[in-house]
C-alpha cells in the first residue's frame, strides 16, 4: 500500500474532524506574545518560581474542543507537524520558531515495516550470524540451568533436615528465575531472528538472479580452470601493476569498470618502473646508431596504455566482467580464488598488504563520489582498523569528520552516513575488543569538538542501527545515550548554550519518531527511561535530562495522535506507532511484551514526583490560559486511543483490541493514585459532554459525517468509563 498514515498535509483530518486531536496546538493564537519571564525554564531545568494551576485558568472540555477546531483550521503545511503545543521542547523559548526536522512525522506509510526495513543486506547478514551465536549460547545456558534445577530437585527430595531443604529451595528459586530470564531473552532473540529472516528473504530472488548471471559469466570465462590456480602463482615480484590489480579485485570486489581502473591508478600514483628504451642517434658520418638505455616510467602511464591493448591484466589475474541491472562489474571467475587470495595476502604478504592498506587510507575513498566504491572502502577500513589499530586510530576518524565539514553541504549528509557506517561496523565486530577503543575514543571526542551538529547526525545513525539490532545492540545504544545525557547535564553548561540543549532534545525527538516509524519504539523507550528522575527528589532538583525525558513522550503522544489520518482509525493491526509494535508479524499480539510495553508507556506518562504529583506538571506554563494540566492531557490521549482502536463504525472488534483495552485499564490503575483516577473520570465525563455538544453542533450545521464521528467518540468513551469503574471496584476488592 502507498497511502500514508501521517499525510503530508493534515487538511483532510481538519476537514473530517472539526475538533481534531492535537491537545494544545491552538494555545498560541497570538504568536507575537512573549512568554512570562517568571515561568521560563532556567538552564538547570528548573522554574524560577512555582505557580500552581489556578482553577479559574483551567480549561473546560468544551473550550478544549474549540481550541482543537482553531488549531486544525490552521493545518500543517509542507508535511510539518505543529510545534506550538505546550508539550514542546522545554529548552526553546516560546518566541523562538524552531524548525522541526523530523521526516518521520510526515512520511510514515502503511507499507509493512519492521525494525529491519531499509537496511543493507550485508548488515542484516552480520546481525543474523550474531543472533545465531547468541541464541546458541543462551540455549546452552538454559540447558545448564535446567540440569542444575533437576539435580537440586533430586537433592531436595533427599534432604535430611528442614534447614537443608530450605537452603536448597533458595538455590532452586534463584536458578528457576535465571532460567526464566534466559527463556524470555531467548524467545525475543528467536522472534528477532525470524523477523530478520523475513526481511532478508525479500531480496532473495534478486540475489538468485544475480547469482545465476554470475555463474553463467564464470562458465564462459573458464571458471573451472581458475579454481585450480594457486594464489601464490598470480602474485609477481616484478609486476607491481598486476599485484595492485589483484589487491583491488580481492578487497574491492564487484566494482564497476570505471571505479576499478581509477582505484588501481590512484594506488599506483607516484610509482615508477625502469624500462629499456631504444634511442636512435645520427653520427657525424651520417650513420644511424640504435642504443638501448634505461628510463623511469610512471606505472600509471603503463596502466593507462594497457587499455588500448588486449586485457592482459584481467586475463592474467583471472578476472571477468559481468553485468547486473545494466551495470558492469569486475570480479574473479571463481569465488574460491578470491578467498584463497585473501588468505594469501594476510598470511604470506602481510607487509605488502599493510602498505597497500596505508595507501588506501590516504585516498579517503570513503568520501568518494561513487557510493559503491565508498561502501567497499568502509569494509576495507574496518578490516584495517582491526588488524592495524595504530594506523587507523581515532585521530584518522576525526580527520575524516573535519574533511566532511568542509565538503559541499549537499554531500554532507551522505558522507556522515558513510562515516557512521564505518563506526557502527567497528562496534559490531565479533571480536569487539580489537575495535572498541577506536570507536569509543572517537565518539568521546565528538562531545567536545566544534563540529557538534555533525556529531549529532552520527549519534542519530548509530543509535538507530544499534537499537534496531535488538538485544545485541542495547549496550552500545545505552552508551551513546549516556554520553548525550552527560553532555546535557554538564554543570558548566551556561544559559548561552540553550541551542545545544534544544538540539539534543530535537535529536532525541527525531529518534523517537524514527523508532515509531520502524516499530522499535519500545526498545528505544526502554533505554531512554533511565533519563527519568528519581522519585525521591523534588522538581527543583530535576536535571535537564530528567525534564527532557518527561516532555519527550508527552510531545510524541500529542503529535502522533494529531498526525494519524482518520482513515486508519479502527484498523487492527494498528498503524498507530505506539500500538503497531504490539503484534507479531503474523498479526497476533506478543504475549509478555504486550504487557511489558504498555507498562513502559503508562508508567512514563503517569510518572510522579515524591509528592504524588504528575512530574511534568511542575514545568508547564500555567500563565497561559490555554494550558491543560498533564493528567487531563493523558485523559485525552486515552480517549483518542480508544477511538483509534475501535474506529467509528461501531462494528465488532477483534479480540486483540478488547484485550488491549483491558490492559490499558490495568496499567492506568496500576500507575495512578485513587485521587488521580477520580480526576481522570471527571475529565472523561466532561469530555463526553463536549462530544455531545460537538455532535449536536454538526448535526445542526448539516455535517452528518462529523456528527456521527463525535457520537461514536462519546459512545466509546462512555462504555470505557463503565469498564474502568468496574475494574476499580475489582482492584479495591482484591486489595
Amino acid at each position: 500500500m502507498t497511502d500514508q498514515q501521517f499525510p503530508n498535509n493534515n487538511q483532510e483530518s481538519a476537514k473530517e474532524l472539526g475538533g481534531g486531536t492535537s491537545i494544545t496546538s491552538a494555545g498560541k493564537q497570538e504568536p507575537e506574545q512573549k512568554p512570562d519571564d517568571d515561568k521560563s525554564i532556567t538552564p538547570a531545568g528548573k522554574q524560577e518560581s512555582e505557580q500552581k494551576p489556578d482553577d479559574d485558568k483551567s480549561i473546560t472540555p468544551v473550550a478544549y474542543q474549540e481550541q482543537r477546531r482553531k488549531a486544525d483550521d490552521k493545518g500543517f503545511s509542507e508535511g510539518k507537524y505543529s510545534s506550538e503545543g505546550k508539550f514542546r521542547n522545554p529548552f526553546v523559548s516560546q518566541e523562538t520558531k524552531q524548525k522541526d526536522e523530523s521526516k518521520y512525522s510526515s512520511q510514515s506509510s502503511t507499507e509493512e515495516k519492521s525494525k529491519y526495513s531499509n537496511l543493507p543486506t550485508q548488515l542484516l547478514e552480520t546481525w543474523k550470524e550474531r543472533y545465531k551465536t547468541e541464541i546458541g549460547s543462551l540455549k546452552k545456558q538454559y540447558d545448564d540451568l535446567s540440569e542444575k534445577i533437576e539435580d537440586f530437585s533430586e537433592e531436595k527430595r533427599e534432604a535430611h533436615s528442614l534447614t537443608e531443604e530450605r537452603r536448597i529451595q533458595k538455590k532452586l528459586d534463584r536458578f528457576r528465575q535465571e532460567r526464566e530470564e534466559k527463556r524470555i531473552k531467548l524467545e525475543q532473540l528467536e522472534n528477532d531472528l525470524d523477523e530478520l529472516d523475513r526481511e532478508l528473504s525479500k531480496s532473495e530472488s534478486e540475489e538468485k538472479s544475480y547469482g545465476s548471471k554470475r555463474k553463467g559469466a564464470n562458465e564462459n570465462n573458464s571458471s573451472e580452470e581458475s579454481e585450480d590456480v594457486v594464489a601464490q602463482s598470480l602474485f609477481a615480484d616484478d609486476d607491481l601493476i598486476q599485484n595492485t590489480v589483484l589487491y583491488v579485485a580481492t578487497f574491492f570486489p564487484g566494482l564497476n569498470l570505471q571505479d576499478f581502473k581509477r582505484v588501481v591508478s590512484l594506488l599506483l600514483a607516484g610509482q615508477t618502473k625502469t624500462i629499456p628504451v631504444k634511442e636512435s642517434t645520427t653520427t657525424e658520418e651520417g650513420k644511424i646508431q640504435v642504443k638501448e638505455t634505461q628510463k623511469e616510467k610512471l606505472l600509471t602511464e603503463i596502466w593507462q596504455e594497457s587499455f588500448d591493448r588486449p586485457d592482459k591484466y584481467l586475463k592474467n589475474c583471472y578476472l571477468t566482467v559481468s553485468r547486473q541491472n545494466g551495470n558492469q562489474s569486475i570480479d574473479f571467475t571463481s569465488d574460491e580464488l578470491r578467498k584463497n587470495l585473501l588468505a594469501y595476502f594476510e598470511k604470506e604478504q602481510s607487509l605488502y598488504l599493510e602498505e597497500q592498506l596505508r595507501r588506501t587510507q590516504k585516498l579517503d575513498l570513503l568520501l568518494d563520489s561513487s557510493d559503491e566504491l565508498a561502501e567497499k572502502a568502509i569494509d576495507v577500513a574496518v578490516k584495517a582498523a582491526i588488524d592495524y589499530p595504530n594506523s587507523y586510530a581515532e585521530d584518522w576518524l576525526i580527520e575524516l569528520l573535519v574533511k566532511i565539514a568542509k565538503e559541499d553541504e549537499r554531500r554532507v549528509a551522505t558522507l556522515l552516513e558513510r562515516l557512521s557506517q564505518l563506526i557502527y561496523k567497528l562496534q559490531i565486530q565479533p571480536d569487539y575488543s580489537k575495535s572498541e577503543n577506536i570507536a569509543q575514543k572517537f565518539l568521546e571526542h565528538l562531545i567536545d569538538i566544534e563540529y557538534r551538529s555533525l556529531a549529532f547526525a552520527i549519534f542519530s545513525y548509530l543509535i538507530d542501527w544499534n537499537i534496531r539490532s535488538g538485544e545485541l545492540g542495547i549496550r552500545s545504544g545505552k552508551q551513546l545515550l549516556t554520553w548525550l545525557k552527560k553532555l546535557l547535564d554538564r554543570e558548566d553548561l551556561e544559559e548561552k548554550n540553550e541551542k545545544l540543549q534544544a538540539d539534543i532534545y530535537s535529536l532525541l525527538k527525531e529518534l523517537l519518531w524514527q523508532s515509531g516509524f520502524y516499530l522499535y519504539i519500545y526498545d528505544f523507550l526502554g533505554i531512554l527511561k533511565e533519563w527519568l528522575p528519581d522519585r525521591d527528589i523534588s522538581a527543583e532538583q530535576y536535571t535537564r535530562s530528567n525534564i527532557t525525558a518527561l516532555f519527550l513522550l508527552f510531545t510524541y503522544c500529542e503529535e502522533t495522535i494529531d498526525k494519524l489520518s482518520l482513515k486508519w482509525y479502527g484498523e487492527w493491526p494498528s498503524f498507530y506507532p505506539l500500538f503497531a509494535p504490539l503484534r507479531n508479524q503474523d498479526n497476533s499480539e506478543t504475549g509478555h511484551r504486550f504487557n511489558e510495553e504498555l507498562g513502559t508507556l503508562f508508567s512514563w506518562l503517569f510518572y510522579s514526583d515524591f509528592t504524588g504529583k504528575i512530574a511534568i506538571d511542575s514545568f508547564l506554563d500555567y500563565s497561559n490560559p490555554s494550558q491543560i494540566n498533564a493528567l487531563d492531557a493523558i485523559g485525552f490521549f486515552i480517549a483518542e486511543w480508544l477511538v483509534i482502536l475501535f474506529g467509528f463504525d461501531g462494528g465488532e472488534s477483534d479480540q486483540e483490541v478488547l484485550d488491549m483495552v483491558n490492559n490499558l485499564i490495568h496499567h492506568i490503575i496500576l500507575n495512578t493514585s485513587r485521587s488521580q483516577q477520580n480526576q481522570l473520570k471527571d475529565f472523561w465525563t466532561s469530555l463526553t459532554g463536549a462530544y455531545l455538544d460537538n455532535a449536536t453542533e454538526y448535526n445542526e450545521s448539516g455535517n452528518r459525517k462529523l456528527k456521527e464521528q463525535f457520537s461514536a467518540r462519546r459512545k466509546i468513551l462512555k462504555k470505557f468509563q463503565k469498564q474502568f469503574k468496574a475494574s476499580q471496584k475489582e482492584t479495591k476488592t482484591a486489595q
